[in-house]
């Protein structure tokens, strides 16, 4: 006789309730039909659900779309500033003059006179080289002006304001918004100077370059206010002509 008890099993018409007692000292195993009823197996779920499985995916995939549309944004708009610098546009005397004796005539203006004035790009990029740039802080001979569709203005140069790395900055004329002439739009940094790429470009927030905001709108008189600026050409150049009212 084996020393393991062997389990006493009622029959089946003496169960009743439908409810089975078993008695045993040792290992019981119980398969198939018990008293005429099945065995119930309940299974304990581990990790997420697949609900939770799909929202995790879904939320992911989400902020992924929306990291790569910042990137490419950015990267856009460092493709068309690297496009443009990579134009080239004469330097010379003769037209930062012309663009002093321009800004000369808007500063001598009386409070409700109008104006209307074009820069052509060789005159703003001859200005900024080498005049305003130096006179700012930016590394002679590294200032560049562009313009762009939309009578945007792009600024670059070396500052140290930049650990003189080279900077853009791509400006907007603001209308009715005198001693403010001009919004800065976006900008970036050229951390490596790998050709007329995008690539190389890192955008930096608007607060970075604060002070070249403030001198950029400096070369205007403070009661200066735009009502129309258009893109335009003169002498065959590129030009940004800008209309207004002294205040």
């Amino acid at each position: 006789m084996s020393d393991q008890t062997q389990p006493h099993l009622p029959k089946a018409d003496d169960a009743g309730g439908g409810v089975v007692k078993i008695e045993a000292q040792g290992d019981v195993t119980v398969s198939g039909d018990v008293a005429g009823r099945d065995v119930v197996k309940t299974t304990t779920q581990i990790g997420f659900s697949e609900a939770a499985v799909q929202r995790l995916v879904l939320t992911v995939g989400v902020l992924v779309f929306i990291t790569a549309a910042c990137f490419f944004a950015s990267g856009v708009a460092a493709a068309g500033a690297a496009l443009a610098l990579a134009k080239s546009v004469n330097v010379s005397s003769q037209a930062a003059d012309s663009m002093q004796a321009k800004l000369d005539a808007l500063q001598a203006l009386t409070p409700g006179e109008t104006f209307q004035q074009t820069f052509t790009e060789e005159e703003l990029n001859s200005y900024w080289q080498l005049v305003a740039g130096p006179q700012i802080g930016l590394t002679p001979g590294t200032g560049a002006v562009r313009l762009l569709p939309g009578h945007q203005i792009l600024i670059a140069g070396r500052t140290r304001m930049t650990s003189n790395y080279r900077v853009a900055a791509t400006f907007e004329p603001r209308l009715d918004s005198p001693g403010q002439a001009f919004k800065l739009d976006s900008a970036a940094v050229q951390v490596l100077p790998l050709g007329s790429t995008q690539w190389g470009w890192v955008p930096v927030p608007a607060a970075v370059l604060q002070p070249l905001t403030q001198n950029v709108n400096g070369l205007f008189p403070p009661g200066l206010a735009f009502t129309s600026v258009t893109d335009s050409t003169e002498a065959g150049q590129p030009a940004i002509t800008v209309s207004g009212t002294a205040r």
